[in-house]
């Protein structure tokens, strides 16, 4: 599928508003009828400024921050991924940095602690096996009082 170049419909904004502010039970057909204000942009355009590569031809600007279904085809959750790796790619290192700071405090073990962000990040969420606490390293981590980590 192309990108969508067709002008949003009067009102696009309200319409996913009302779509992203509705009980989760509202059927899929409901949300393909939002209108994302991105439709008016071609994909290229949205992605210029991202380093990553995107398959431009599996983007529907119209469903650009449109959350996916559970039964989304695979241009709509190619195009939710690819809105989130823009966005992603705006957010400071720094910002990224204490991300993985505050889950550490909390518990969540991201890793070697001289990892690249972006991959303790990733590596969290991407394995059905995520990294383990090494037991010597979680003795030495100074947890917030509030979490679970802190309480062992």
């Amino acid at each position: 599928m192309a990108d969508n170049k067709s002008s949003p419909s009067d009102g696009g904004d309200a319409v996913q508003d009302q779509l992203l502010n509705e009980p989760v039970e509202q059927s899929t057909s409901k949300r393909a009828e939002a209108v994302s204000p991105a439709a008016k942009f071609t994909a290229k355009h949205l992605m210029r400024r991202c380093p990553y590569t995107v398959a431009f031809d599996y983007i529907d600007t119209s469903l650009w921050g449109i959350p996916t279904p559970e039964d989304a085809d695979e241009t709509h959750a190619t195009t939710w991924v690819a809105k989130t790796v823009h966005d992603y790619h705006k957010v400071e290192r720094s910002t990224l940095k204490s991300l993985k700071t505050v889950l550490r405090r909390h518990g969540v073990y991201t890793g070697n602690n001289r990892a690249r962000v972006a991959d303790s990040l990733f590596n969290l969420l991407g394995g059905e096996n995520p990294p383990e606490w090494d037991p010597v390293e979680f003795q030495a981590t100074k947890f917030d009082e509030r979490s679970e980590a802190y309480q062992r």
